[in-house]
């Protein structure tokens, strides 16, 4: 941590202070404004080292040595590199550091020492890292023929499906005799592949072939120069190509059986236990019950006061006890009573059952065999029905 913080103030007071290195001869020197910036850059990277987000503070020290060009600030990105085990861009930012140094500068011994243990550890530079810092921008120049940068045209390739290749199309005048190149990269590979665009029909062509669409995304720039070799425009750049994003966009659907048996997931519904059908229908049973039995003790009282009327019972014989048959008789009348109650709202009661019954059956025919067949649904009827000696219902169905 110590050599990080004296790492910031040297790079601090060098963003101040020391002259700095060109990366080519007409490279203009920054202006205050832009040395303004690069200061404020570096102050938001040493709160971002501070914090160990090494990864942001790498940024911000790149954008402050693009406006200041100042040689110590490659020393911090070296070391913020270092710092999250990434050795080869660390490698490449410490050799570009002792290139653009004098031989008195301070760190040198440092990083010497440093690249000799990372060379010796067989750690192999990145020098594409470094390539965008030192990368002079083109600046197309002026067309020699009547054709200029804005007859090329290009359609951005948004996204593609894996495994699949890409044909890369672009428009340009033909006459122009301009060389177009495709440059692209697949998922983790460091270097670009250059494949000139080819005519086809009336447009320029070029294919990513199937095999390197794989990954989250691919990348690929074009490159147009004229017949001496002069850059005329670009889609995109090494450092800064398009994006193409690889999604799956395939899907599997999946038809689920009809039967709940078969598939689980599907919820049948809940059976109510008290509806009017299975409520009426209770109370039809309990009513023609309760009929049936004060029907029996009614008899039994009939028949006991017949047998005392008629029969001695054991010797000797008794006399007709008269208060012990008013009492059977007006049990009797009253059992009898109560049955003829009974049997009248049992009647009623299979009336209603039926009703329900009728409803639920003709609702449940409609829905399984109307609704399908497209035929009306088989009338029902139900009806009570009562005679001497039995109650019940009848029920008819036309077919």
């Amino acid at each position: 941590m110590n050599r990080i913080i004296t790492s910031t103030i040297i790079a601090l007071v060098a963003v101040i202070t020391m002259p700095r290195e060109r990366a080519w001869a007409d490279d203009p020197a920054p202006t205050k404004a832009q040395l303004d910036a690069a200061k404020q850059a570096f102050d938001e990277a040493q709160v971002l080292y501070s914090t160990r987000k090494f990864h942001e503070a790498i940024a911000k020290l790149q954008d402050s040595y693009k406006l200041s060009r100042n040689a110590f600030l490659l020393y911090n990105i070296a070391h913020a590199y270092d710092q999250i085990g990434d050795q080869p861009k660390a490698l490449a930012f410490y050799l570009k550091f002792l290139e653009l140094t004098p031989a008195t500068a301070a760190k040198r011994d440092e990083t010497t020492k440093r690249v000799d243990e990372l060379k010796q550890a067989n750690v192999e530079a990145d020098l594409e890292a470094t390539a965008s810092l030192f990368e002079k921008p083109v600046e197309p120049t002026a067309p020699t023929s009547r054709y200029s940068q804005t007859d090329f045209r290009h359609r951005l390739v948004d996204t593609v499906q894996p495994g699949k290749p890409i044909d890369i199309v672009a428009e340009a005048p033909r006459e122009a005799n301009w060389v177009v190149t495709l440059f692209y990269r697949g998922a983790g590979e460091d270097t670009y592949t250059a494949l000139p665009m080819a005519w086809k029909d009336q447009v320029l062509v070029g294919q990513i072939p199937g095999a390197k669409v794989a990954g989250n995304a691919i990348q690929y720039y074009l490159e147009v120069k004229d017949a001496e070799g002069t850059v005329v425009t670009r889609s995109g750049k090494r450092t800064s190509p398009n994006l193409v994003k690889i999604e799956d966009r395939t899907s599997v659907v999946t038809t689920l059986p009809d039967d709940p048996l078969h598939n689980p997931r599907i919820d049948r519904p809940a059976r109510k236990l008290f509806t009017p059908t299975s409520v009426s229908t209770a109370a039809a049973v309990v009513l023609i019950g309760g009929a049936v039995t004060t029907y029996f003790l009614a008899k039994d009282k009939s028949d006991a006061l017949r047998t005392d009327s008629t029969a001695c019972g054991v010797p000797p014989c008794q006399v007709f006890d008269a208060g012990y048959d008013q009492g059977i008789e007006t049990s009797g009348v009253r059992y009898n009573r109560i049955y003829k109650v009974m049997l009248g709202a049992s009647v009623v009661g299979v009336g209603v059952a039926g009703y329900f019954w009728y409803r639920s059956l003709r609702t449940k025919h409609e829905v399984t065999v109307g609704a399908t067949s497209g035929s009306p649904s088989a009338p029902w009827a139900v009806a009570p029905a009562f005679g001497d000696g039995f109650t019940g219902a009848l029920a008819a169905r036309r077919f």
